[in-house]
């Protein structure tokens, strides 16, 4: 067992308040299970190691609608009367999509073509509503 797993799940079964706890006021715990290494941690280390999960988006205008369109995400396509409509129309798809993938993580995580959304999942389900999923685009106009 790597020296950073401290517990067995048997430990954590029988003291799980002290688990919780040492997760969320020390630092996240790894515990083994039937050779499996699991983790726990607060949502606020989740958060800060999703920081950096951010997705590039391309804003397009076409006559009097803009579009804005994402290769890390090809699924996501919205549209506005304004740059900023069509922005926040993208963040509401984005936040939907993140919990359209939880709801059916067994089989998107496995999927070829979205498994690797997952780091953008997870820090939109983190997010507080679409407005909170703003800060995760990178815009440029094209």
């Amino acid at each position: 067992m790597p020296p950073v797993i401290e517990r067995s799940a048997t430990e954590v079964r029988k003291n799980f308040a002290q688990t919780l706890n040492d997760s969320e006021y020390r630092r996240p715990q790894f515990f083994n299970r039937n050779h499996q290494v699991f983790s726990l941690m607060g949502t606020q280390d989740l958060a800060r190691i999703m920081a950096t999960a951010n997705i590039q988006v391309a804003v397009m205008q076409d006559d009097d609608i803009f579009i804005v369109t994402s290769e890390t995400i090809g699924d996501l396509v919205a549209y506005g009367a304004t740059h900023d409509q069509a922005i926040a129309a993208f963040c509401e798809d984005l936040y939907d999509y993140a919990q359209e993938y939880y709801a059916n993580y067994e089989l998107y995580s496995r999927a070829p073509n979205r498994a690797g959304h997952l780091p953008y999942v997870f820090r939109a389900l983190l997010a507080e509503g679409p407005e909170g999923v703003r800060p995760m685009l990178e815009v440029a106009c094209a």
